[in-house]
């Protein structure tokens, strides 16, 4: 709550607490502004079944009434520790977030710290982001990708490997963010003044976007053949990276308006690998669901059918603007997998029940098929 008062004074007096986060309106630059901040104190400031709900009725209502956004981001994402509970509803609220990037709503992103897996999915999907040399940003954490089997061995002895890999610094090179400022309260309301000033409230370019985004692929993006396929497997249980998720955006955005796709999901997770961060890997998983969710707009039908895995950004990128969603009875899903989880939260349980009841009880997924 300090963060909020040296931001934006008494204001911040009116800012509603709802678990990790703080919400509230303020004026900027003469005009009403909504503020998302985290609360790293509480749960690591991360995206549990409470949060997401309350951002979702927010997103909504800014849309209502065309009030920029403003996340202010030291998080880790959906909360680990409340399993399908939290999945589910992060998922839906994802939803949320892309259909108002679609929609032309100005959305700003700074990272003030650590900003990592849902929420910087969060981050990448909004049009303007900021960070600073002490943030730190990817799809997946330090911690993860040090316990990612291919890592190589000579990078994590380097001193500085996190900041040269996940710092502000190397993540704005890398395209991450659009601007690095001081890490200051000064500094941080100059930006989201001139964002609020500034901001044309046009909707996003995907088209460019997608051509940013696979230029990072150089020659690796495979040569258009002319034929697009009306079902797809991803993942084939296999982690999905950088670029097999911009293969999947280059399928969506070429698929005719009103026509019918089936994506089957066999994925464990996103890629966890250093080489995937280092294209910054937030901005593929945001940039698939922009084109799903961009597909639904122009009356594409996407039926996504998770077909044995599902997990992680991936999930999320697929599943949260799909027209539907469906599971097979034996399907394993999971925010993360069982591995990267205990790496996490170490010997604290999480207990994610797999019948599939709870698939439908919790809106990870709207429909169960037999296996």
């Amino acid at each position: 709550m300090d963060q909020a008062r040296l931001l934006f004074g008494n204001e911040a007096k009116n800012f509603d607490l709802t678990g990790s986060l703080y919400i509230g309106k303020c004026q900027i630059a003469g005009r009403l502004g909504q503020v998302i901040l985290t609360n790293r104190k509480v749960h690591g400031g991360t995206f549990g079944f409470v949060e997401s709900i309350k951002l979702t009725s927010t997103l909504k209502e800014c849309r209502r009434k065309n009030m920029p956004l403003i996340f202010l981001l030291d998080s880790g994402g959906a909360r680990l520790t409340e399993g399908y509970k939290a999945l589910g509803m992060f998922r839906l609220m994802f939803g949320e977030i892309l259909q108002t990037r679609l929609e032309g709503h100005p959305m700003m992103a700074i990272a003030l710290r650590n900003c990592f897996g849902g929420a910087s999915m969060i981050a990448a999907s909004c049009g303007y982001r900021v960070g600073s040399e002490n943030s730190s940003y990817g799809m997946s954490g330090p911690k993860i990708v040090k316990n990612n089997k291919l890592v190589d061995e000579q990078v994590l002895a380097e001193p500085n490997w996190v900041r040269d890999y996940f710092g502000g610094v190397a993540r704005a090179k890398a395209g991450a963010f659009h601007e690095l400022c001081e890490d200051t309260s000064s500094a941080y309301k100059e930006k989201i003044t001139k964002f609020v000033v500034n901001n044309d409230n046009t909707k996003v370019n995907l088209l460019g976007l997608h051509a940013e985004l696979s230029n990072r692929l150089a020659d690796k993006m495979p040569k258009p053949t002319g034929q697009l396929k009306s079902n797809l497997l991803i993942g084939k249980g296999k982690p999905i990276g950088a670029l097999e998720a911009c293969t999947l955006a280059d399928h969506l955005l070429k698929t005719p308006d009103g026509s019918k796709l089936s994506i089957r999901l066999n994925s464990p997770s996103h890629s966890m690998s250093l080489q995937e961060e280092k294209m910054v890997l937030s901005d593929f998983m945001s940039h698939v669901g922009l084109c799903v969710a961009d597909a639904k707009l122009r009356k594409i039908h996407v039926e996504v059918t998770i077909d044995h895995f599902a997990g992680g950004g991936i999930y999320v990128a697929l599943c949260s603007a799909a027209t539907i969603v469906k599971a097979r009875e034996d399907s394993k899903i999971s925010l993360l997998p069982e591995d990267v989880v205990s790496a996490i939260l170490g010997n604290k349980k999480v207990f994610m029940k797999s019948w599939p009841d709870n698939f439908l009880t919790s809106m990870v997924a709207d429909e169960l098929v037999r296996s």
